[in-house]
């Protein structure tokens, strides 16, 4: 074949990388001793190691499966592994005794790199690996230097020499031999075991007849001083042309020219992973192909890596199924409701308040044994314990997970193939001419213009009657012809499957007028599209496959392809685990919209799936984004449920608020009605009215009076809008198309790359006219910036914070983009929904210190400061321009934290020595700290100390590494603190999420940082600077201050 086709599976996933619930952590391993690194292992003794450095008792432990090597161990044993990862280019300290982050990072990297679990243990597996890999690296080393008889030449380890022309059929493969070499775990005697040596080194898994044969004594030889032997064969003796011929079409296209020499050994390789594989999972491999080449190395490794992704999802499979055996019987349906019930009022018993010697306490309390004590008792008649059962639970639901994950990720690669096999279409001339040969003779575009002709423009809402009459009609003919031009450009699904993907923009593609345009407009939309399968992978990848909850069709899809039934148990847990972490996993409608087009290839679908409507995400008299918008859209589809876009606000207000709490099924039936009560609020602003309409819907009380607050804070917020008279703005006047944008002729080219539905739900009418001429003053060097980049609605957003600073600087490229710009320090800005997440975690596992009358919020605040201390400290030290209306929020927030948190005992740390490292310049040391004591000093922004001197060190040393010799001067800071407050349980440097999020901290002492964090103000020197030492030019002193919790003025 001329091309070869290659798929990759995803990287690592998080169920491979666990560390909690994974099978190490529930093992008990022996211990290992620096003596047992020290004890050889007997000439008697089996093992598979070949290395020189594994040959001691500690590392046949490993081997066993009776030990493993991990993080925090210490002895010499470690330091043999440091060793043995610098010998394989994983830099490490090689004399360092102690397993900490360094090693952890790189035996990480080198797992990662050879297709081993990424753990960061050294178990048999990964021990295994590394003697394999580091024999190889030995052989090629040898092979450098050894050339000792006729049968051992030098050559690149691994490669098949052919000194023949192509019509040569004997090919030589030399293969290194260590003294003593092992294979199987005993020494080799015999040419036979030598043989099957050789084709282990090869990669071949059958046996073939090899030159030369030797004799007993001969191969006593070659073990005994070690060699190069060169092995022969012939491709014709060993022919696999027949073999060839009987393999099916799909797979013969693997094998290059059956009958050479060149690419013999290769092809055998091939052809034993082939015979591993299905018709069927050829298929599916070549439905999965996102790249091409005509590299049979790269063809092997890409079906290898298939078949270990095929044989882990086998092994899944298995496990699950014995869970589900476990789980089957009718009655453990009830069993775990009745446990449920007993978690729910335990937590809500727990959590409740009670006044002192409130009897209600006691009454609770009994109640809450009494149901225990019926629940041991049933579960000790199903045979579990209340542990065991737990456990089980959890395990499937874990089990569950990692399948759903797997799911996705097949419906993802598939998609993703359908957008190689159509980018690969672009490159024809003839398919882009007759596609848009069938755009034209489609009469699309002709039904988007008597669409954009019905639109009506009506500007005043005090209509008449028959003037709404009028209005609603032409609504009605604009959705109409708006439907007629989207089936029109369905029926080219048969030229490129894309049109059917939700989210195509139907409308644009079929007023495209060129070939040009025609391949820019899809290579654009495959590009976008490729994009969000990566941010949806990630996604799936993170918080260990949890943020499948917030993707409610692929759950749906998983409960069908797992064959999980309404009312089961399995349905039961898992729906549970999703009210459990659905609200925290927000995800884009914009992703949903392409996971659904996804998995609607594994059903041969249409790409919209019943599910659960993600309104979650939706905040009561918010902005709804066009995203969320598209998300419903796609939901409601799948009940037939068809509502256009070009809906008012109000009607997705309303749906919002309600698919916040019913589910799409719910939703579908009384959609009608909605729409009707959200056109009736858009018309008429009356909330009496829209209220009798609701009541039709049947909705309850509570539901009912969220959606009146939310449509009230709607009125509201277009109240608060300034009156819009076009003819203030001549320059927005030119077409109707521009009125209702808001955007001026020389401005619509950004409407390709700052969509203007989502741009009008961020920004007022007012603010789109300030945006737009801010736009006009841009550097052409920015303009050009902007246009390549991924997220434009983030530039948008940026200018919604702080839109003075984003007027002014976007005058200038190194104002705007620099490395000390406005947007460069704004893109930076930590993710308050992340720091939410984690503070939700770090309470669901009791992690916390008593927190006092803090809030959730103000809790969220000190987390996203620990992530990045810039979002404060930038604009307080250096750039006052820097505070928007996010970082200022913070601030504040974060103020009133410490404020309450300071009055918790565990926290407040008056009187407690804290320490902070710092660089200073030269002046400032000279001019203020220098002589200095008795001054009050001005420290401005938060100021974060540790209770741990190391830490302080670690930061000098850290920023003295970007320090010339003489330019600054280091400062560790002793503090006798007033204010300050302990926050290392909440921060991502600290005892709880230091570990996990930067085990890899350089320096290590940075890890885990025992931080206390003051407010800035005034401080006491209380000494001169003491002078300890000098470090590559650098001059280190101590001063001690007193907090003086006296604010700036």
């Amino acid at each position: 074949m001329s091309r070869h086709h290659k798929t990759f599976a995803p990287r690592t996933s998080w169920f491979e990388a666990q560390t909690l619930d994974n099978e190490e952590a529930e093992k008990k391993y022996a211990e290992i001793s620096s003596q047992d690194a020290t004890i050889s292992l007997a000439k008697n003794e089996v093992t598979q190691l070949t290395h020189d450095l594994f040959n001691n008792r500690a590392f046949n432990k490993i081997e066993k499966n009776q030990s493993v090597l991990q993080f925090s161990n210490e002895g010499l044993h470690v330091q043999t592994l440091n060793k043995a990862l610098n010998e394989l280019g994983y830099k490490t300290k090689k004399n360092e005794t102690l397993f900490w982050n360094h090693t952890k990072s790189q035996l990480m990297n080198f797992q990662r790199d050879y297709g081993v679990k990424t753990s960061g243990i050294l178990d048999a597996k990964t021990l295994l690996k590394m003697d394999e890999v580091l024999g190889k690296a030995g052989d090629e080393e040898k092979e450098k230097k050894t050339k000792k008889s006729s049968n051992i030449l030098s050559s690149q380890l691994e490669k098949a020499k052919v000194n023949n022309p192509e019509d040569s059929d004997t090919i030589t493969h030399p293969i290194t031999i260590a003294k003593n070499q092992k294979f199987n775990s005993k020494i080799i005697q015999t040419d036979e075991e030598l043989n099957r040596f050789a084709e282990y080194r090869m990669g071949i898994t059958r046996e073939l007849t090899w030159k030369p044969a030797y004799t007993k004594e001969q191969v006593k030889n070659i073990i005994d001083n070690g060699g190069t032997v060169n092995y022969t064969i012939s491709a014709k003796t060993n022919s696999i042309e027949k073999e060839t011929e009987t393999l099916s079409p799909n797979k013969k296209q693997f094998i290059r020219n059956a009958a050479s020499s060149v690419d013999y050994i290769q092809n055998i390789r091939i052809l034993d992973l082939l015979h591993q594989l299905s018709d069927e999972e050829i298929a599916d491999y070549k439905n999965k192909v996102t790249e091409e080449t005509n590299d049979l190395k790269t063809i092997e490794e890409s079906l290898k890596e298939y078949i270990k992704n095929r044989n882990l999802r086998n092994k899944e499979k298995t496990t699950r199924e014995k869970l589900q055996n476990q789980l089957s019987k009718p009655e453990l349906s009830d069993l775990y409701k009745q446990y449920t019930n007993y978690i729910k009022f335990k937590h809500s018993h727990e959590n409740t308040f009670y006044e002192p010697k409130d009897p209600n306490k006691v009454y609770f309390q009994n109640a809450l044994d009494k149901q225990l004590q019926d629940l041991l008792a049933s579960l000790k008649a199903n045979g579990f314990t209340l542990e065991s059962f737990k456990k089980l639970i959890k395990d499937y639901e874990i089990a569950f997970r990692k399948e759903t994950v797997h799911i996705a990720e097949d419906s993802l690669i598939r998609y993703k193939h359908i957008l190689f096999e159509q980018k690969k279409k672009l490159l024809e001339d003839t398919f882009l001419i007759k596609l848009l040969e069938k755009i034209k003779t489609s009469k699309a575009e002709e039904s988007y213009d008597e669409s954009d002709k019905a639109t009506p423009l009506f500007y005043d809402n005090k209509l008449s009657a028959a003037e709404r009459e009028f209005k609603m009609k032409m609504e009605e003919r604009a959705r109409s012809k708006k439907a007629e031009g989207n089936a029109a450009i369905e029926n080219l699904s048969s030229n490129t499957p894309l049109v059917k993907d939700n989210g195509f923009n139907k409308e644009g593609f079929a007023k495209l007028e060129s070939k040009q345009e025609l391949r820019s407009f899809l290579e654009s939309y495959i590009n976008d599209q490729e994009g969000n399968i990566t941010k949806i992978t990630a996604k799936l990848q993170s918080n260990q496959g949890l943020s499948i909850y917030g993707f409610a069709s692929l759950l749906q899809k998983s409960k069908e392809q797992q064959g999980i039934a309404n009312d089961s148990i399995f349905d039961l847990i898992v729906t549970d685990k999703e009210d459990e972490e659905s609200t925290k996993h927000i995800i884009e409608g914009l992703l949903i919209g392409v996971l659904a087009v996804a998995l609607g290839l594994l059903s041969f679908g249409t790409g919209t799936v019943a599910v659960l409507l993600a309104a979650g995400n939706f905040a009561l008299g918010a902005y709804i984004t066009y995203e969320e918008i598209e998300a419903y859209r796609t939901q409601l589809a799948a009940y037939k449920v068809n509502i256009s876009d070009d809906e008012p606000n109000a009607v997705w207000v309303i749906i919002g608020v309600v698919g916040s709490v019913l589910d799409v099924a719910a939703v579908a039936r009384i959609s009608k009605t909605l729409v009707k009560a959200g056109r009736t609020f858009e018309e008429t602003k009356d909330i009496v009215q829209t209220r009798k309409i609701l009541d039709d819907a049947k909705l309850d009380a509570e539901t009912k009076e969220k959606v009146i607050k939310a449509l009230e804070k709607e009125k509201a917020k277009l109240k608060a809008k300034p009156p819009y008279n076009p003819e203030q703005h001549s320059e927005f006047i030119d077409t109707p198309h521009n009125l209702t944008d808001g955007m001026s002729p020389k401005f619509i080219h950004f409407k390709e790359q700052l969509e203007i539905a989502p741009l009008r739900r961020y920004l007022t009418d007012e603010q789109i006219i300030n945006f737009k001429k801010a736009i006009e003053s841009a550097d052409p060097k920015v303009l050009n910036e902007i246009n390549n980049q991924d997220k434009l609605i983030n530039f948008v957003k940026s200018y919604k914070d702080n839109p003075k600073t984003f007027t002014e600087v976007i005058k200038s490229y190194d104002n705007f983009f620099g490395d000390y710009g406005w947007y460069t320090f704004w893109k930076k800005l930590p993710d308050f929904q992340k720091s939410s997440d984690t503070i939700d975690w770090l309470k669901r596992e009791n992690k916390l210190l008593p927190i006092g009358e803090a809030t959730h919020n103000e809790l969220t605040t000190i987390n996203v400061f620990t992530v990045d201390g810039g979002i404060v400290n930038t604009p307080s030290r250096f750039n006052p321009n820097f505070w928007g209306e996010y970082n200022k929020q913070i601030y504040k927030d974060l103020k009133i934290a410490l404020e309450k948190l300071r009055k918790v005992p565990e926290r407040n740390m008056e009187g407690k020595t804290v320490f902070s490292g710092r660089m200073e310049s030269l002046d400032y040391f000279e001019s203020v700290l220098k002589n200095g004591k008795g001054k009050e000093i001005d420290f401005k922004g938060m100021i974060s100390s540790s209770l741990d001197e190391k830490v302080a060190e670690g930061f000098v040393e850290l920023s003295a590494r970007n320090v010339k010799a003489g330019e600054k001067v280091a400062i560790i800071r002793k503090i006798e603190t007033v204010e300050g407050v302990y926050i290392d349980d909440l921060s991502d440097w600290g005892k709880n999420l230091g570990p996990s999020r930067h085990f890899d901290a350089d320096p290590p002492s940075t890890m885990i940082q025992e931080e206390v964090l003051m407010n800035e103000g005034y401080f006491r020197q209380m000494t001169d600077p003491k002078y300890t030492k000098t470090i590559d030019g650098i001059k280190y002193y101590e001063i001690e201050f007193l907090e003086l919790a006296k604010p700036l003025k």
